[in-house]
């Protein structure tokens, strides 16, 4: 058995229409090209599907039965054809981001702003977490993920937003305030407020200090960015985060340092599932991306 979609769509015309003349007019075709796909779609089912007089044009029982059937499965192709062209022009679809909790406040939402602007048809679930990144994406359950990433880490493609260095966020009276730049070793004996151990920053924190020789008791831990800023604020002491946390400074009255010897940088990078291409959408939303974090980011003190 051979039969075309062409056949089945020449068929279905016929039978809405009741004539030959108007089904093909309506795709196209001549009436003889019309014919001839209805007698070969008759022959490979070995089914009459309509009786014809010079006057008239009447479905056949059996033709109506098939038309029931058929109707239905072009129907779904159509829409599902539809749909594909609607995911890759961008107009729906799903995807899912995740970014550790500082960099989804400060960064997405202006990106999801400027993506929603011209694919409001995309739904966009934004994971912030201070899980595993880079699990989620080797799992699947996230399409996109942004924040920094051991090199290390293998099973996910890499794409370097902007560079940011470790700064020193201290009180604007303090002696560190009056420097252009601060040594680890001047940090000795200062009241340290560090992110709990689980915070990537952390991590490069600690290593630094051990790069420094400097053996660090810190005066108090916290989960957030924003909650080590407030207890500066409050002079609970000073705190060492990363350049983009600039822009959760809330009073003039903290000012950056910039951390020399050694000088720590890293790189904010977005990442997806090694071998596994980005969802339509999610091409167009990388590009915005990339673009806000080079315009959101700070880059400097």
């Amino acid at each position: 058995m051979n039969i075309s979609l062409r056949q089945i769509r020449a068929f279905l015309a016929v039978a809405e229409l009741g004539s030959f003349t108007q089904a093909a007019e309506r795709l196209g075709l001549s009436q003889p090209a019309l014919s001839l796909l209805i007698r070969q779609l008759e022959s490979d089912l070995d089914l009459r599907l309509f009786d014809r007089t010079s006057r008239r044009t009447v479905i056949t029982a059996g033709g109506r039965e098939f038309e029931q059937a058929v109707a239905k499965v072009v129907s779904d192709l159509d829409a599902a054809v539809t749909g594909a062209r609607d995911l890759a022009s961008r107009k729906r679809g799903r995807l899912v981001i995740a970014a550790p909790p500082t960099l989804s406040s400060v960064l997405l939402p202006r990106v999801i702003g400027e993506f929603r602007k011209s694919f409001e048809g995309v739904k966009i679930t934004l994971i912030d977490t201070t899980d595993e990144i880079s699990e989620l994406i080797r799992s699947g359950r996230v399409d996109l993920g942004v924040g920094t990433f051991s090199p290390n880490v293998e099973g996910i493609e890499r794409i370097v937003l902007v560079r940011d260095s470790l700064l020193l966020f201290c009180l604007a009276n303090s002696g560190f305030a009056r420097r252009d730049t601060v040594r680890w070793k001047d940090l000795e004996g200062a009241p340290l407020i560090a992110l709990t151990p689980e915070s990537g920053v952390r991590h490069l924190v600690d290593a630094s200090h051990y790069k420094a020789g400097l053996r660090v008791e810190y005066a108090h831990e916290v989960s957030g960015m924003t909650t080590a800023l407030s207890f500066v604020e409050a002079e609970l002491g000073v705190t060492i985060l990363p350049t983009y946390a600039l822009a959760l400074r809330r009073r003039e009255s903290i000012v950056a340092r910039p951390l020399v010897e050694p000088h720590v940088a890293r790189e904010i990078c977005a990442i997806s599932r090694h071998g596994r291409s980005l969802p339509p959408s999610g091409v167009h939303f990388l590009a915005t991306l990339r673009k806000w974090a080079r315009r959101s980011l700070p880059t400097s003190p």
